[in-house]
Formats: structure tokens, sequence, C-alpha cells
């Protein structure tokens, strides 16, 4: 068994170009051309290869913070494959882990601020896109990792 922790998001694209085989009109596959996306903290552009009309993704949602007293949940991790057009250009934008109290990049939530001591932010998640980049334009999304807390002792209120 096989196991991977990832602290941050990450995006593999896998792209096959298919041609024909030169006069026997047989269809011939290229080797595939591999695409790897780390944290950025912007989203950065993939212009689909000539002859490729589908896409493999291994998409991994970034971790949520740990700080020793709570722990951030795992993102998620999502793999498939896509339909596209020669020239067509998608967004891949990579989540980025939870840092304290502070949410990774592309969503990540806000720790607890009630009590910051013992909680934790949530991690970014990490997304392909179609034209126009939006949220609203989002193809395939991995979530990224929640937040974490830890209920203490309850707090002493003077009335």
């Amino acid at each position: 068994m096989r196991r991977t922790l990832l602290l941050a998001g990450s995006a593999v694209l896998f792209a096959t170009a298919v041609s024909s085989l030169a006069g026997t009109g047989t269809p011939a596959s290229a080797a595939p051309t591999t695409v790897t996306f780390g944290l950025t903290a912007m989203s950065e552009p993939f212009v689909v290869p000539t002859g490729v009309t589908s896409v493999h993704f291994e998409l991994c949602g970034a971790s949520g913070a740990t700080n020793g007293v709570s722990l951030g949940g795992g993102g998620a991790r999502v793999t498939g494959s896509l339909a596209v057009t020669p020239g067509e250009t998608l967004l891949v934008t990579v989540g980025g882990k939870g840092a304290g109290q502070t949410g990774g990049f592309n969503g990540g939530g806000s720790g607890p601020t009630w009590r910051p001591a013992r909680g934790v932010a949530g991690g970014g998640a990490t997304d392909i896109r179609g034209a126009g980049g939006s949220l609203a334009a989002r193809i395939r999304v991995a979530g990224g990792g929640g937040v974490g807390a830890e209920d203490g002792p309850p707090a002493v209120l003077a009335g």
C-alpha cells in the first residue's frame, strides 16, 4: 500500500496526442506529456496541445494547518479524464496549506478566533477552470482540508 502525505495542494495533467500512422489511417498515440503544477498563489494556464482531445488529471487539495493541539483535515484527491479541444486554455489553481489562523490560498477557511491557541485554519482547494477563470468556471475541484479545533476547559464567566 502506497501512502502519500500532501502538505500543499498539487495538480498533475497527462495529455496524449493522437495522430494517424502515415498512410494507414490507423490512430497512433504519441508519448504522454505530464505537466505538474505546484502552489504559486495564482492560476496558471495550460494550453491543450495540438492533437490532444482528452487529459487525465490528478488534483490534490491542500491540508489544514496543525499546531500541536489541533489538526486540520487532509485535502481531497480527485482523479479523472476531461474532454478538451486542441488550443483550449485551462486554468489550474493549486490550493495552499492553512497556516495558523490564516486559511490557505484558494478558499481555505480561517481558524476559530474565539480561542486561537486551540484551533487552526483549513487548506485551499485545487481546481481546473475553463474560460474566464472565475469560481463559476470551475470544471473539477479537489476540496481543501477542514479547519481543526479542540474544545478546551469551559471558560469561567464572571456574573
